[in-house]
């Protein structure tokens, strides 16, 4: 609920990261974001729907990590009864015009992927058990935290998807690959949480930032939001 406007940090990865997105934001490129679980790709991904010029259209988010793998289908391409009446709008559908992140795409089968590669080269879906093709304009940006080139390797993603997904690729670092942006982010969740939680902001003192700074995490930049929303609570 809040505004998303830049990548923030400091570091020289944040800087590389923010002139990518300026350079990428404004195409239809599709683009495949690689990176730590917490890293930050959702937040990535908003940034660049934000920045580009499909913004006043719908950003939907396909979390394939919190559906069950037997319905994926179903919730990205929707469903028709056997009279041919639409009984789910799939999310694909539902970012017509606007921007569809998939995150965590090593999650999907291959006859998903076959199917993602149709809508990326026809720009066309069927409903499940539908029969006649659907036209779609949406642009396709994905996550994942897995090593996606020995997913090919081991046979479990297609290549063919890989290419026609990694147009564009980003990556987003470990939190401990640039904690001189810690600070930066401790300042902007002490704001955000504190107006999520409808409590006064408060500032950290010096030995609370160097605290911070030197603790290992494992959960990146979404463990170091919760303990942020923890200091605020107590």
């Amino acid at each position: 609920n809040y505004s998303i406007n830049t990548f923030l940090g400091k570091s020289h990865i944040a800087s590389n990261i923010r002139s990518t997105v300026e350079k990428v934001s404004p195409s239809e490129s599709r683009i495949l974001i690689k990176g730590p679980s917490g890293s930050g790709k959702k937040y990535l991904a908003k940034l660049i729907h934000n920045k580009s010029k499909r913004s006043d259209e719908s950003f939907i988010i396909a979390n394939t990590k919190r559906i069950l793998a037997k319905n994926i289908e179903n919730y990205l391409f929707g469903i028709e009864n056997s009279e041919g009446v639409v009984t789910k709008i799939g999310l694909i559908e539902q970012a017509h015009k606007g921007t569809l992140y998939i995150d965590e795409i090593c999650n999907l089968d291959h006859v998903l992927q076959a199917r993602l590669v149709q809508l990326l080269t026809e720009k066309v879906i069927q409903r499940v058990d539908g029969k006649y093709n659907i036209d779609v304009n949406v642009r396709i940006i994905c996550g994942t935290s897995k090593n996606i080139k020995l997913e090919i390797e081991n046979k479990k993603f297609r290549e063919d998807l890989f290419y026609r997904l990694n147009v564009v690729p980003l990556n987003t670092p470990a939190l401990n690959e640039r904690i001189e942006d810690i600070p930066e982010l401790i300042d902007y969740f002490l704001k955000i949480c504190s107006k999520e939680l409808g409590v006064a902001n408060t500032k950290l003192s010096k030995e609370g930032y160097n605290y911070l700074q030197s603790r290992k995490w494992s959960g990146n930049i979404r463990e170091l939001k919760n303990v942020i929303e923890k200091i605020l609570i107590l």
